[in-house]
């Protein structure tokens, strides 16, 4: 499985390129998708119900990773996996695409959300479950019941099968408010309590899932997050090695990691265990002096963060209470 896995990225991103990540919107697959459809045979991508049974949980359907997810499950299916990818279809209460700001909207979000999986999956030879199936409306309303009564010091310390939902419903309010911390006021209690029973969807459909026979391998995206987070705790806890990936600096280019977050390996370990007496060739240095320089001017990213019109700095001032008088430092760590 993990050789099945490193051949990925040359043998499906790499050939894929030109596709993932040109464009936000859902062009970036139309020729993927056209390709398939296609082809004389759709045997090869649908998979091999005796195959190695590989749960995919992306969760989430309308995201910057749907361009990778979808390739992912049809060479998993192509070379010989049984492969089920399992999305939100407006089970869970929140997820981490609502902010304060959207809030309002969020009926709208998640229906756009379920209308792009069919969208982008129709026609595929790719199983498709939704959370729904797996914790149906029943359940659901039995999470809200178990919490109705948790104060906010509760919560964080919320815990099932010994791994702290809590923690990641706490962080999604985080996000949620955009915020290092918050008031506890009823709202915000209110709030909390959604991010949390969505911890609790997560982590029991993965369990349920693990229920209805043996899974080869797990597949996600982040590892964080009450989407996946506890999803990510329950495949680990019955022993289902969890294949996680984000997407990396640069257009088209993407991380993995086994059981953690992508963002999480140890730089430190990996140096001294490969990079560290390892001479470049020059092709290579100038590969890595090119990527510094890219980093540098952030050219060639999938996200920009910069701005075409520059706010005035008076008027950036006054807008966030600042002091004229004083210096102003911004650190950017996550950049």
């Amino acid at each position: 499985m993990q050789r099945m896995f490193r051949s990925l990225y040359s043998r499906v991103t790499g050939r894929l390129r030109r596709l993932a990540g040109r464009s936000p919107d859902d062009r970036r697959l139309v020729a993927l998708r056209r390709l398939v459809r296609a082809t004389s045979s759709l045997t090869p991508f649908a998979g091999d119900p005796r195959g190695p049974r590989i749960v995919h949980f992306p969760v989430v359907g309308k995201m910057f990773l749907t361009n990778i997810e979808i390739p992912l499950a049809l060479a998993l299916n192509a070379r010989g996996a049984s492969v089920e990818m399992i999305y939100d279809d407006a089970t869970l209460p929140i997820c981490e695409l609502i902010s304060m700001e959207t809030v309002e909207s969020q009926r709208q979000i998640c229906d756009g959300c379920v209308a792009h999986v069919r969208r982008m999956l129709d026609g595929l030879p790719i199983r498709i479950r939704f959370l729904s199936e797996l914790c149906p409306p029943s359940g659901v309303q039995q999470f809200h019941d178990d919490i109705a009564d948790l104060t906010f010091a509760k919560i964080l310390q919320y815990e099932i099968e010994g791994n702290n939902l809590g923690r990641a419903a706490w962080r999604g309010m985080l996000r949620y408010l955009k915020s290092v911390s918050f008031d506890e006021t009823a709202e915000n209690l209110r709030v909390l309590k959604r991010y949390l029973v969505s911890a609790m969807i997560s982590r029991h459909a993965a369990a349920e899932a693990c229920a209805e026979g043996p899974i080869h391998a797990a597949l996600m995206s982040h590892g964080i997050y009450t989407p996946w987070e506890p999803s990510l705790r329950a495949f680990q806890d019955r022993d289902v090695p969890v294949a996680v990936y984000d997407r990396a600096t640069g257009i088209a280019r993407f991380q993995f990691n086994w059981n953690v977050s992508p963002n999480s390996g140890d730089m430190a370990a990996a140096w001294d265990r490969t990079w560290r007496v390892r001479q470049l060739d020059p092709t290579s240095r100038r590969q890595a002096l090119d990527y510094i320089a890219d980093r540098e001017q952030f050219r060639n990213e999938g996200v920009k963060f910069s701005t075409a019109a520059p706010a005035a700095p008076d008027a950036l001032r006054q807008s966030l209470d600042l002091p004229s008088d004083k210096t102003v430092l911004l650190l950017t760590s996550n950049l």
